[in-house]
C-alpha cells in the first residue's frame, strides 16, 4: 500500500502522508494489503510511516538537507502494536 505514493508521484499527484489519509486508503484497499497483518497492525505501520514523513519535513525545514523521506519498502522489519 505504501507503493501507492510512488504511483501518485509518477502521475504528478500529491502523496498521501497523513495518518487519516493512509487509513482511508487502507480501508479502500481491502483485506490482504499488508499480507498477514490485521487492520490494527497495518495502522501501526502507517502511523510510523506518517510520523517518519513529518519528522523528515521538520528536519528539512530546520536546515538538515540530508533528511530523507521514507520512500522505499523494507522487508522483514519487526512490527509492534497493541492487540485489543
Amino acid at each position: 500500500m505504501l507503493e501507492v505514493n510512488a504511483w501518485r508521484r509518477r502521475r504528478g499527484d500529491v502523496p498521501l502522508v497523513g495518518y487519516q489519509e493512509l487509513c482511508r486508503e487502507l480501508a479502500v484497499s481491502g483485506p490482504g494489503t499488508f499480507a498477514e497483518l490485521d487492520t490494527t497492525g497495518a495502522r501501526s505501520v502507517l502511523r510510523r510511516f506518517s510520523d517518519a514523513w513529518f519528522a523528515a519535513v521538520k528536519r528539512r525545514n530546520n536546515g538538515d538537507g540530508s533528511a530523507g523521506f521514507p520512500r522505499r519498502r523494507r522487508g522483514l522489519v519487526p512490527v509492534r502494536w497493541y492487540h485489543g
